[in-house]
Formats: C-alpha cells, structure tokens, sequence
C-alpha cells in the first residue's frame, strides 16, 4: 500500500489537469472548513443515534451490535432518512468544489443528483458486505467524464478502512464486472483483473477532498 499523492489547492490549472490525466485523482488537504463537515458527521450521528446504530457516550458515538446487514430493512431504511439530509446535497454546490472540478474539466459541470453516503461498524464484517473494488461511472452512468467527490467526515487512520485508489487504472477503460455469491455489487470487478493493482490511501482527515 502507498500513500496518495497530494495536491495543493494553490497548484496552477494545467498542472492540476495533468495530474488528474496521469494518476486518475487529485487528493487536496484542509478543502473545506472544518465547520462545515462537522456540522454535516453531527447530523449523520443524528440520525444513526435515531435509528439504534449506537449512542453517546462521554461524548463518543459508540456504535453497537447487532450489526444491520448492507441488505436489511434496517439498514436502506436509515440510509434513506440520510439521504433525505439536505446538507448532504448542498455540499455539491460548494462553490470551491464547483471551481475546481471545472477547471479540471476545462468547462461547466453538472452536479450528479445522486449522492452517497458509506457508513459502516467498527465491527469484523461479513465478507460479503464489504464493498468490493468497482469503477463508480457503472453505478451512476452519465458521461465518461464524470467525477466521484469522496468527502471523509472524520480522522479515519489507514487501518480504518478509508477509501483506497489505484492510480492510472482510468486509462483502462471499463473492466469486466459481476455479483457476489448473494447475486450483490453487480458492478464488481472481477478479481483477476485488480489482483496485481497498485492501490494508495492515505490518513483522511475532516476537510480532505478525493476527487
């Protein structure tokens, strides 16, 4: 495992799209305010607290068990009540973030209506439910240039299973996909064509953009 690359939100343009041309992604630190992602992980606690995935406790969230399985009721139904959260869908139009996605693009953007957010238990977790290495553009569709904004809404250490990259794969081209054994993930890659991949993460911290 390597250690992402950083980029500085001060780096000229063309370099900031070479980069992205060459590796696939831009890591920038401190984006956004720290306030501002604070105000948003205090309402996803919120509605995790409402819905028995944990409780306070001398001002830590704990989560607790049972676990809710990635395909249970319990859990699409805490998911829809994050998504129905309009601080989740107004961060899209975070003017910073609307500049630079552009000026990588080289012209307007479009914020993608759907949105996601990856929560999961500090817990061992069925295999089956880990989310599996996939190319985002077979979820959503869209044009080929469309851009995953991947927002940490903690300090997630690499041992805590923040998001892992593996640089230039984009020049690839869309790989071969396929389900689980529970017929999941639909959009998996198949193992033997991201077994000998490159892959980089880093220490996320509240404010980092992975674009």
């Amino acid at each position: 495992m390597q250690k992402l690359h950083e980029t500085c939100i001060t780096t000229p343009v063309a370099e900031m799209q070479k980069a992205f041309q060459d590796m696939g992604y831009l890591f920038i630190r401190s984006f956004f305010s720290t306030e501002l992602i604070f105000k948003i992980r205090k309402t996803i606690i919120s509605i995790l607290e409402s819905e028995g995935w944990g409780r306070w406790k001398s001002d830590v969230f704990v989560a607790v068990e049972p676990v809710n399985r990635i395909n249970s009721p319990a859990f699409y139904k805490c998911i829809g009540k994050l998504m129905e959260s309009e601080l989740l869908h107004e961060i899209a139009d975070y003017p910073q973030l609307g500049w630079i996605l552009s000026a990588i693009l080289g012209e307007p953007i479009y914020p993608h209506p759907r949105k996601m957010v990856r929560i999961t238990y500090p817990f061992t977790m069925n295999p089956k439910d880990r989310t599996p290495p996939h190319q985002d553009i077979v979820y959503v569709k869209g044009e080929q240039d469309t851009f995953t904004v991947w927002i940490p809404l903690g300090d997630y250490p690499t041992d805590q299973g923040g998001l892992e990259v593996a640089p230039t794969t984009h020049k690839l081209g869309l790989l071969p996909t396929q389900a689980n054994s529970e017929g999941r993930f639909g959009c998996t890659a198949i193992e033997e064509h991201v077994k000998d991949f490159t892959w980089n993460n880093a220490h996320y911290k509240p404010g980092d953009l992975l674009i």
